[in-house]
């Protein structure tokens, strides 16, 4: 009986030693001064695919990479090293963000293969790659093309790796973008073309974005400059596509030397769970609501496009989300539960949540303390209720709503601390001479 407890034991650490680590790599050749080939290793992993263990810096996973060349069957390099990927919160380490990395070689001559190695020893999967190594033409005009979720600067030490002249280059290793982005950033460098008299180049690059065998993307743009290498840096607008499997052409054309060159690529249009959140059947009562929120104006809004609406209120869902890339997002839940309350309290000829006193709700939820009462006989107005709300928790903010036409439609007049309100400058008015604003501290 111990024999086949020890075997059972054996055969699911085995097992577990063969699981495979959720790893993407992604490979880039680019030319130096000398005519050689920098190669540039991309890899990703998402946090949640890796075992984080408690530790004086708070939550730490470790990435074991090893990374080597062989040439006609023999080991030629070998380099063994690892990344600790540390968070503050444990909550993090259950994120699909990716945890990104990159290495660099510069190579001389193909005919190598190029393996790398990964694994988790707290999780005990590994995975491994490998691909058959091929420098660029020395007359080369386009390198390889890597695909960026986004391109921003950034002079810190974070991500060292991925940083170019002062920028963080966010690329993907596996091709996948985000359909809620809106676009993606393609780098790429330009060599060997021919210059004029006055050293400036003149260059014709037409990028054609196909899927099923039809171009649904195309843009031409010329470039003339005084340079011998061109770090080209192109955004991809990917609002008005659909997700899917896409072919990327890059061609550019010479015209100096009358010479053109194309390189081809790929990438796949995600649509992330968090496009398809909404409140309401009606986009523009979305849009009304999240203006709660946001400080974008009208007229950027009736401007879009029946898609850029549905990106635009996607966006605002997905950017508010403080745990992006889990199942749930706890803004938008708060939110809707707002809401809900919000219809059942404080609506009177419109839906509770378009009321002044259903907006304030929405933004700030329960007031730490209302005051009710009423104006009295001496004020300029009749006999009228009124509501004081106070927030004193974490802000300090103060509201007065008025039943104006004593139909119980509270209207906000009066507003302390909150640069997205407005009071009446007529408030005192309303409530009478005998009112003590010191009700309001």
């Amino acid at each position: 009986m111990k024999k086949i407890f020890v075997l059972l034991i054996m055969l699911f650490l085995t097992t577990m030693a063969m699981a495979d680590l959720a790893v993407a790599v992604d490979q880039n050749r680019f030319l130096d001064e000398k005519g050689n080939t920098k190669l540039e290793l991309l890899y990703q992993v998402p946090y949640n695919e890796l075992i984080f263990l408690r530790d004086e810096f708070g939550f730490t996973a470790e990435l074991k990479v090893v990374l080597s060349l062989e040439k006609d069957g023999k080991e030629v390099y070998r380099y063994p090293f690892s990344n600790k990927i540390v968070v503050r919160e444990f909550d993090k380490t259950n994120l699909k963000i990716n945890f990104k990395d990159k290495i660099s070689l510069t190579l001389s001559k193909s005919g190598f293969v190029i393996k790398l190695s990964f694994e988790d020893p707290n999780k005990m999967e590994s995975i491994k790659w490998e691909s058959e190594f091929f420098v660029l033409p020395e007359n080369i005009m386009i390198s390889d093309l890597e695909f960026n979720e986004k391109v921003i600067q950034d002079t810190t030490l974070f991500m060292a790796n991925l940083h170019r002249n002062g920028m963080l280059f966010d690329a993907t290793a596996n091709h996948v973008l985000q359909k809620e982005n809106e676009q993606f950033v393609l780098y790429y460098e330009l060599q060997n073309f021919g210059v004029d008299q006055d050293e400036k180049c003149k260059l014709t690059e037409t990028l054609s974005i196909i899927r099923n065998e039809e171009v649904v993307l195309s843009s031409s743009n010329s470039i003339e400059k005084k340079a011998t290498t061109l770090l080209r840096l192109k955004n991809v607008n990917i609002t008005e596509l659909d997700p899917g499997y896409y072919s990327v052409i890059l061609k550019v054309d010479d015209e100096i030397n009358q010479h053109s060159s194309e390189v081809k690529d790929y990438f796949v249009l995600k649509e992330n769970k968090t496009n398809k959140l909404r409140l309401f059947t009606s986009i523009d009562d979305e849009y009304s609501l999240i203006r709660y929120f946001s400080a974008s104006g009208q007229s950027v809004w009736k401007n879009l496009s029946p898609k850029g609406k549905e990106n635009f209120i996607s966006r605002f869902w997905h950017s508010n989300d403080p745990t992006p890339g889990t199942e749930r997002n706890e803004f938008f839940e708060v939110v809707q539960k707002r809401v809900k309350i919000a219809n059942q309290r404080y609506k009177s000829f419109c839906d509770g949540w378009d009321t002044d006193m259903g907006r304030i709700y929405i933004r700030h939820g329960q007031p730490d303390e209302i005051v009710k009462a009423s104006t009295g006989l001496v004020t300029k107005y009749a006999e009228k209720d009124y509501q004081i709300w106070k927030y004193r928790t974490s802000k300090q903010l103060t509201y007065i709503f008025i039943d104006i036409q004593n139909n119980n439609k509270f209207k906000m007049i009066y507003s302390s601390n909150d640069l997205k309100e407005s009071s009446y400058t007529n408030w005192k008015e309303f409530l009478g001479i005998d009112f003590d604003e010191n009700v309001l501290e």
